[in-house]
């Protein structure tokens, strides 16, 4: 997932990728990394910001971008989640990691993210994204 770069995405792009994470010999920690990375490809400093102002979900809006909800799509997701869920869960449990990964990948998001605003954001985000990810694995249909 971490080398999808062109402006719009297909729901043939994200099946594939998805895919190949299932059958390929991927390690834990490649599998969430790259995850993460899908899901911040579009963000920016200053989208963040806007989110942070305007307490936007980012989650809803990658979810949307990435077709996750698609019929095709949910299954494999799902499939994925449940496969990786211990190294998925072991990130979503903290914060850091997530916020490691984040300024890995968006040096200049650091700032913001550096401040009050942006931890207590962060840590919210992060909240609703296990909540969420949890409830698409494991809660009922």
């Amino acid at each position: 997932m971490g080398r999808v770069r062109n402006e719009h995405v297909t729901p043939e792009i994200v099946y594939k990728k998805l895919k190949s994470i299932l059958t390929g010999k991927w390690s834990d920690e490649r599998v969430v990394k790259t995850v993460l990375s899908w899901g911040l490809s579009k963000v920016t400093k200053e989208n963040l910001e806007w989110a942070i102002r305007e307490n936007v979900d980012l989650i809803t809006l990658a979810f949307n971008h990435y077709h996750l909800g698609n019929p095709m799509i949910k299954p494999l997701f799902k499939l994925v989640l449940k496969v990786y869920w211990n190294p998925i869960e072991e990130y979503l449990t903290d914060v850091n990691k997530i916020y490691a990964v984040i300024v890995k990948n968006k040096p200049d998001c650091k700032e913001i993210l550096d401040t009050p605003e942006g931890r207590d954001y962060l840590n919210r985000l992060v909240d609703a994204a296990y909540n969420y990810l949890y409830e698409l694995a494991w809660g009922e249909e």
